[in-house]
C-alpha cells in the first residue's frame, strides 16, 4: 500500500439509491476505507440519485491538495456506468479543478476476494442445516442491457459451481437481462430440487433485497416441498473497503 501516499486521492464511486439506509451503508464503507488508507485521502460520491455527486467528491479531494487521483467504481459489474458514465462525469468535473493526474481502477466486482466473501455468505445461510440430497444455487444480479454484464455473471456462476460443488448454479437477473429471476426460480421449482438457495449479487441490502425476500416467501408458500433459503447481500463488510483500496493500489502500479 506504499503507493497510497499523502499526494494520492481515492474517489470511491457508489451508484446511489432512494433509500437513505443504503446510502448511509455505502458512506460507512467509505469511512472504513479512509481509516485503512494510511496517508491517502479518500472521498465518497454517488453516480446518481444521492449526494455527494462525483463533482463534489472531486472538489473535496482537490481542496485536500492531492496531486494524483484514482477513481474506484464500487460496482459489481462492468456495465455502462463503469465504462462510460463514471469516466465521463469525472473528466467533465476535472475541467474546472486544479490539474491532477487520474487513473481509473477496475470495478469492485473484479476483485478475487469477492468470490470468497460470497461463499462465506452462502455458508452462513446454509450452515448447520442437514445436507440436501440435491441443491441449486441461484445468483441474482441487477441486470443490464450490456451483454458484457450478463457474460460476467454467467462466468461467476460457473466459477461458483466449480468452487462449492453445488449441483447447479444458475445466473439470473432482476431486469433487462435473460434469464429473469422469476424464470429461473420457476425452473428450479419444477426441477424439484430439495433445496434452492437464492443469493443476491448485490453490494448492500436495500429495496432489491427486500423484493427478493418477498418473492422467495411466495415461492415457499407455493412449493413447500422445497427448502427455500435466501442469503444476505455481500455487504456491509469491512473487507469491501480493503478490496476497493487493493484496486486503487493496483491501478496506480499499472
Amino acid at each position: 500500500m506504499t503507493v497510497l501516499d499523502a499526494k494520492t486521492g481515492i474517489l470511491l464511486v457508489g451508484h446511489g439509491t432512494r433509500r437513505p439506509t443504503g446510502n448511509r451503508a455505502f458512506l460507512d464503507l467509505c469511512r472504513a476505507a479512509a481509516q485503512r488508507a494510511g496517508r491517502a485521502a479518500v472521498e465518497p460520491c454517488f453516480l446518481e440519485i444521492a449526494a455527494p455527486a462525483i463533482d463534489r467528491g472531486l472538489a473535496n479531494l482537490a481542496r485536500r491538495g492531492v496531486a494524483r487521483l484514482v477513481v474506484v467504481p464500487m460496482q459489481l459489474t462492468a456495465g455502462r456506468h463503469v465504462r462510460h458514465d463514471i469516466p465521463n462525469q469525472v473528466r467533465q468535473a476535472m475541467k474546472s479543478l486544479p490539474r491532477m493526474s487520474v487513473v481509473f481502477a477496475n470495478h469492485l466486482g473484479s476483485h478475487a476476494g469477492l468470490v470468497d466473501l460470497a461463499e462465506e455468505r452462502l455458508k452462513q445461510a446454509v450452515g448447520g442445516r442437514v445436507p440436501a440430497r440435491c441443491c441449486a444455487l441461484v445468483l441474482v444480479a441487477r441486470g443490464s442491457r450490456d451483454l458484457a454484464v450478463r457474460d460476467e455473471i454467467v462466468r461467476l456462476a460457473r466459477l461458483r459451481r466449480e468452487r462449492n460443488g453445488t449441483d447447479e448454479v444458475y445466473a439470473s437477473f432482476l431486469a433487462m437481462c435473460e434469464p429473469s429471476f422469476g424464470e429461473v426460480v420457476d425452473h428450479a421449482a419444477v426441477a424439484n430440487w430439495e433445496r434452492v438457495v437464492v443469493q443476491p449479487h448485490l453490494l448492500l441490502p436495500g429495496q432489491l433485497t427486500g423484493r427478493l425476500e418477498a418473492g422467495i416467501r411466495d415461492m415457499s408458500a407455493k412449493f413447500p416441498q422445497i427448502e427455500w433459503i435466501t442469503t444476505s447481500s455481500l455487504g456491509p463488510d469491512a473487507r469491501l473497503a480493503d478490496f476497493g483500496l487493493d484496486l486503487a493500489a493496483a491501478a496506480l502500479r499499472r
